[in-house]
């Protein structure tokens, strides 16, 4: 992959993360997106990060944003709904502040 289509992908994939209001998925999505780039036969590995052999994204960086999809064809994970991750965390925040008030009280 050449230098120019790395830094290519690389604004586009940062544009579409900065656009979804820099959201990443959880931390339970995190790993296991890791856990499927770990046995993909694309994954070169390197003593400084593993890359996408695909796209050329750094793997720890790439799987936590919400936004971002495996290149693999077809994908081995998707880009997650980010308003369904925004509803699911006030939904946890909610919850949160209910249960200090409650506390509180």
């Amino acid at each position: 992959m050449k230098i120019f289509d790395l830094v290519s992908q690389f604004t586009r994939e940062i544009a579409a993360y900065a656009e979804a209001g820099f959201k990443n998925v959880s931390a339970e999505d995190y790993q296991k997106r890791l856990e499927t780039c770990s046995t993909c036969p694309h994954k070169k590995e390197s003593s400084l990060a593993d890359t996408c052999g695909l796209c050329g994204c750094i793997i720890k960086a790439k799987a936590k944003l919400a936004t971002s999809d495996c290149p693999h064809d077809p994908p081995k994970w998707d880009p997650q709904d980010i308003k369904e991750l925004e509803k699911n965390r006030n939904d946890h925040v909610e919850i949160r502040d209910k249960m200090l008030k409650e506390k509180i009280a």
